[in-house]
């Protein structure tokens, strides 16, 4: 029987433990097995074909317990291919990372890319054929685990030379598991349309028919999910609600093709710069919102980011987002606004951003209180940013992570993405204006970010900055400590000590690093 071995992201492991323990109840085609990283914070799977022998390691260390066969390997990678020719290899792994995390940990294969593969016949027809087909396989899983499994395919390993027995009823039965009365896990699936497509290549891949067929499917099923992805953006766009990261999967979409092409779906096809309706799948966009529309095509091609592009559409469609509400700044306000903002310049040592962040995220919505928390991301932050940020979410907790430079200021980035030092008085000054706004907290999770601290807390109630320089490990503790006492309904300043006993609880030495400045306190 051929084995199905999954390698999930650390914070996923759970949903895939549930999806196995039925999948192996209720399917006799496969034996699934689960292979967690073996800590929270091992990253076993590197992103570069050159890190081949270090994936190898890691999977040494796992045949000891699962008997698992490093002889017949395919490994896939975005940046390319470790082929048979070379290796000797013929089975296929496949890993992946949340497209949402900017700094993946872990080695990607998409269903896009491996289409991309056939349809530019980069490599060998038949080597892609195995890897579409049991990536259609990992597309089932990866709906049944709440995950899109065209953008989020956390790790597969199938042993395609053993021959599969009663594939159809196999992938039937994944399908029906994807959407019998589970409305987040078919959601996953895009639609019913998508879903019968990807079975349908399955069967088609499996029958080794024509190769024209198979790039039919394909091109359908990329159809589908461009149009889906691009109006989902569109909608939060044109509604306010867009971040840097639809920013740049929309330009991406844009820079594949002609924009003019990108808004053909299915009979449709409509020129941006002709004043008409706007069709993209099942949306349609009209009048100012189709306008709209237009001039964000044309901002993302010259390069404006979300802050901008917000100003934009607001100017076009000439009234507030509804989100742009001014809320109550109390701190018993039903919800509050956590601004996360992230700066790690090329030319400075790369921290762990991405997990300090994740944690957070992850803390927030397992936390009593998440519905009275919306959390906000900006990257790789220039002073523009910061400020834009500031005026488009009006939040009442400021959270950055990154670097900082004691009398100098804080690490932004500059256009380059290198760094840009902000002086700790145009810093003050900036957070000054918007005490009066709402503001809240502020959390400089940098080194040697006291100095801005210091004098931040002249105007805001409550400010944390680092004393010191401070590891990555003990900053993500911090934060992790510092949101779960948030979330579970307690105060700024309980919130500190949790993240100071959240370092201490590690067995870090660094829990006096960060220190608590009081506005309220130092008035009274």
């Amino acid at each position: 029987m051929p084995k199905v071995f999954i390698i999930p992201h650390y914070h996923y492991k759970n949903q895939f433990s549930k999806f196995l323990s039925k999948a192996n109840q209720t399917q006799e085609s496969f034996e699934f097995y689960l292979l967690p990283p073996e800590t929270e914070n091992e990253t076993p799977l590197r992103k570069t074909v050159a890190d081949y022998t270090e994936i190898l390691a890691f999977l040494d260390n796992q045949k000891k317990r699962m008997g698992l066969s490093l002889e017949d390997l395919l490994i896939a990678f975005y940046d390319g291919v470790i082929t048979a020719s070379e290796h000797g290899l013929t089975n296929l792994f496949i890993a992946g990372a949340n497209r949402e995390d900017p700094y993946p940990c872990t080695a990607a294969v998409s269903l896009k890319f491996i289409s991309w593969g056939i349809l530019e016949q980069k490599y060998d027809y038949s080597l892609q054929r195995h890897a579409l087909f049991h990536l259609v396989m990992c597309t089932l899983i990866g709906a049944y685990t709440k995950v899109a499994a065209h953008q989020q395919t956390y790790g597969c390993l199938l042993d395609f030379n053993n021959q599969l027995v009663d594939f159809n009823r196999k992938l039937q039965m994944g399908y029906y598991l994807c959407s019998n009365n589970q409305s987040d896990c078919y959601a996953a699936m895009q639609s019913e349309r998508y879903g019968k497509s990807i079975i349908r290549l399955g069967e088609v891949l499996r029958d080794d028919v024509d190769k024209e067929e198979v790039i039919k499917i394909i091109q359908n099923i990329q159809q589908i999910m461009t149009s889906n992805e691009l109006g989902n953006i569109l909608d939060r766009i044109v509604n306010g609600q867009h971040t840097e990261a639809d920013i740049a999967t929309l330009h991406r979409l844009l820079s594949e093709g002609k924009h003019e092409r990108l808004l053909q779906v299915g009979k449709y096809h409509v020129n941006i710069g002709q004043g008409q309706d706007i069709k993209v799948g099942d949306r349609v966009y009209q009048g100012l919102d189709a306008e709209a529309v237009r001039e964000v095509v044309r901002a993302v091609l010259q390069g404006y980011n979300a802050s901008d592009i917000r100003g934009i559409v607001r100017s076009v469609l000439k009234e507030d987002f509804p989100n742009m509400a001014q809320p109550d700044h109390s701190q018993s306000s039903l919800q509050k606004t956590i601004l996360v903002l992230a700066s790690s310049p090329k030319n400075e040592a790369r921290l762990r951003l991405d997990q300090e962040v994740r944690e957070i995220d992850e803390g927030l919505r397992r936390s009593q209180q998440r519905d009275k928390f919306t959390l906000q991301q900006r990257w790789a932050v220039r002073p523009d940013d910061l400020r834009r940020a500031l005026l488009d979410l009006n939040p009442q907790i400021v959270h950055f992570c990154g670097h900082g430079s004691g009398e100098d200021g804080l690490v932004l980035e500059d256009n380059a993405g290198l760094a840009q030092l902000v002086p700790t008085q145009a810093l003050a000054n900036l957070f000054k204006r918007f005490a009066t706004r709402g503001l809240e907290c502020v959390v400089l999770n940098a080194c040697y970010a006291e100095v801005q601290a210091n004098a931040i807390a002249e105007h805001i109630d409550y400010v944390v900055g680092m004393n010191s320089s401070i590891g990555d490990k003990a900053a993500i503790k911090f934060a992790v400590g510092f949101y779960d006492e948030l979330g579970a309904g307690y105060s700024y300043e309980d919130a500190y000590h949790g993240g100071c006993d959240a370092i201490a609880l590690q067995g870090i030495p660094e829990e006096h690093i960060p220190v608590l400045k009081q506005l309220k306190k130092k008035s009274n």
